[in-house]
C-alpha cells in the first residue's frame, strides 16, 4: 500500500491527514469509547479486519502534529457495482468538535467520491445523534428511512443519502 499523508489546514489549525494504519487501531478504539459513552461500536478486531481490507476500503485519520494524538477518522466502503460509497465511521475527539473537523473529513470524502464518479453517498446515524443530523443534513444528505433496533438495546437509527453531481 502506498503510504499517503498530506497536511491540511482546518480552522487556522493545521493536521496531519493520512491512510490509516494497523498501528492507528488502538487509538481509534480509545477515541469511539470517549465519543460514544465508553462503548466503542466496534471491535478492535473489526477495524483491523477493516484497514487491512485495501480496495474498496478506506479509513483517514486526522492527527494533530506536534502531539501526534488522534483528533479524527473516517472510513468508508466504496462499492463500484452500485456507483455508492458508504461512510462507515466518522468521530472527532470532544475536544476538537464543533471546529468544522467532521465537516471537512465529509466533504473531503464526498469529493473523493465524486471524483471517482460515484453517484450516491450513505451513512447511518443514531436517532437521537442530533447534531450528526444537522452536520449531515446541512452537507445535502436526507434521510431515507429509519431502521428499527439498528444499534441493539433498542436504539434506531436513519438511513441518510445524499446523491452526488455527476458533472463536477
Amino acid at each position: 500500500m502506498e503510504e499517503f499523508m498530506q497536511v491540511v489546514q482546518i480552522a487556522d489549525f493545521e493536521f496531519i491527514l493520512r491512510r490509516a494504519k494497523e498501528t492507528d487501531i488502538d487509538d481509534i478504539v480509545a477515541m469511539e469509547e470517549d465519543v460514544f459513552d465508553g462503548v466503542a461500536p466496534w471491535s478492535e478486531a473489526v477495524f483491523r479486519a477493516e484497514i487491512q481490507k485495501e480496495r474498496g476500503h478506506l479509513y483517514m485519520t486526522l492527527r494533530h502534529p506536534e502531539t501526534n494524538s488522534l483528533v479524527a477518522y473516517i472510513g468508508a466502503i466504496f462499492r463500484p457495482g452500485i456507483h455508492e460509497v458508504h461512510i462507515t465511521n466518522l468521530a472527532v475527539t470532544p475536544h476538537w468538535q464543533r471546529r468544522q473537523i467532521g465537516t471537512f473529513l465529509l466533504t473531503y470524502l464526498m469529493s473523493l467520491a465524486q471524483q471517482s464518479r460515484y453517484q450516491r453517498i450513505s451513512l447511518e446515524v443514531g436517532v437521537h445523534n442530533q447534531v450528526a443530523q444537522t452536520l449531515y443534513q446541512r452537507l445535502g444528505f436526507q434521510i431515507v428511512r429509519r431502521r428499527r433496533n439498528y444499534y441493539g438495546q433498542g436504539i434506531d437509527a436513519f438511513d441518510m443519502a445524499q446523491l452526488l453531481n455527476r458533472h463536477g
